[in-house]
């Protein structure tokens, strides 16, 4: 019995360790987050008819699920121009244009259940969807930060321990 009693502490010791994904800097986007497994990252810049958008993706992907958060900076002068009701309609374009791709790849509509905007730690103008398209569940949340929007996409089982450890360590550097 005693030795039960150790294997299952081991075992439940060896779980917790490997379960705890660290936190990485991403300085050059300004943000802290554990992604459960290493993300692609990917850098381009995009022709824009306000000028070019620097963007840096990060792509991780686990067994049943699909972390994708895209980083994409503006112009400052946006800001001076347009400010939060130009990025109020910056978001809606991200989600239904990264909703509608989804779309045409699995060839069926969102069935959206949830749509809400809020303030992302109550500072930042930000929009959280759910919603499934042929029966996969995708959640997005988009923030805005200065002349910079934060897009993730969430895909598979979005209630998975490794989203919400994701989400719940996703934090803006402040004095970035």
């Amino acid at each position: 019995m005693k030795n039960f009693h150790l294997v299952l502490l081991i075992s439940l010791f060896s779980f917790s360790v490997h379960s705890q994904t660290p936190v990485t800097n991403y300085p050059e986007s300004g943000f802290i987050a554990a992604f459960p497994v290493k993300p692609i990252i990917e850098k381009k810049e995009l022709d824009h008819q306000v000028g070019k958008i620097e963007m840096v993706t990060y792509e991780s992907e686990g067994e049943d699920y699909m972390i994708l958060l895209s980083e994409n900076k503006y112009p400052p002068a946006i800001i001076e121009k347009g400010g939060t009701v130009f990025f109020k309609g910056v978001i809606d374009g991200a989600k239904k244009g990264a909703i509608k791709n989804l779309e045409g790849q699995l060839g069926a509509p969102f069935k959206k259940n949830t749509d809400e905007d809020f303030l992302f730690n109550e500072k930042y103008t930000a929009n959280r969807t759910s919603g499934t398209i042929s029966e996969i569940e995708i959640k997005t949340i988009c923030i805005i930060k200065g002349n910079q929007m934060f897009f993730m996409m969430f895909m598979g089982n979005t209630e998975s321990e490794s989203i919400d450890s994701f989400v719940k360590s996703f934090h803006f550097i402040e004095n970035y």
